[in-house]
């Protein structure tokens, strides 16, 4: 039996790997270099094992502070970012002779004008209200003075004849009549009342003629 076997036995051991599947990843060459075999190895021979765990270690190939310096270059602003969050940044004043100088001068200037002609516009409504002021109570001092003065000339006129009318011998009704207005009136229905008075005043006059008649 083992007889039978061995000729099979010799011809796998020296032929094909006949469960070898062609579709995979080619087999594994002995003697084949590892691409990162040499750093992993250099770093292990310099750092240990912690050079092996950092990726910065195995990658940095031009010196310790290349990555820095590399950044550093790359950094279009120049670190000013880094200084306005630390607070250092100064802000840079604009020429003293620039355009924007000139126009913030004319701009100044421009504004003290309408602040004094404000003030002079404002002194001189002042001056204009207090004159007015003046001339109103002047003008109304002397209205009150003449209406006072009107009142006191009506009031004597009508006093005087009052008491012309009370030392007449005309009946008390006539009197009467005379001292109240009897004219028409378009806002007052007096109609009646200067009927019954033209009434009265008739029949007044007419009953002292026939007291003075029997006399």
């Amino acid at each position: 039996m083992e007889d039978q076997l061995s000729p099979m036995r010799a011809e796998m051991q020296g032929g094909e790997n006949v469960f070898y599947d062609q579709g995979s990843e080619d087999p594994p060459v002995e003697g084949e270099e590892d691409p990162f075999g040499a750093a992993v190895d250099e770093g292990a021979g310099e750092g240990g094992a912690g050079a092996q765990d950092d990726p910065d270690a195995v990658f940095d190939v031009d010196g310790a502070g290349a990555g820095e310096v590399a950044a550093a270059e790359d950094d279009p602003f120049g670190g000013a970012l880094d200084a306005k969050d630390a607070g250092d940044i100064t802000t840079m004043a604009p020429p003293a002779d620039g355009p924007y100088a000139k126009w913030e001068e004319e701009h100044k200037k421009l504004l003290e004008e309408r602040l004094q002609a404000a003030r002079e516009k404002k002194e001189k409504n002042l001056e204009e209200a207090e004159s007015a002021l003046i001339k109103f109570d002047e003008k109304r001092g002397a209205d009150k003075e003449k209406m006072h003065e009107d009142n006191l000339a009506d009031e004597k006129e009508k006093r005087a004849q009052i008491e012309k009318l009370f030392k007449s011998g005309e009946n008390d009704w006539e009197k009467v009549c005379k001292m109240l207005s009897l004219k028409a009136d378009s806002n007052r229905k007096v109609d009646r009342f200067r009927k019954l008075l033209a009434t009265l005043k008739v029949e007044g006059t007419y009953a002292k003629s026939k007291r003075e008649g029997k006399a």
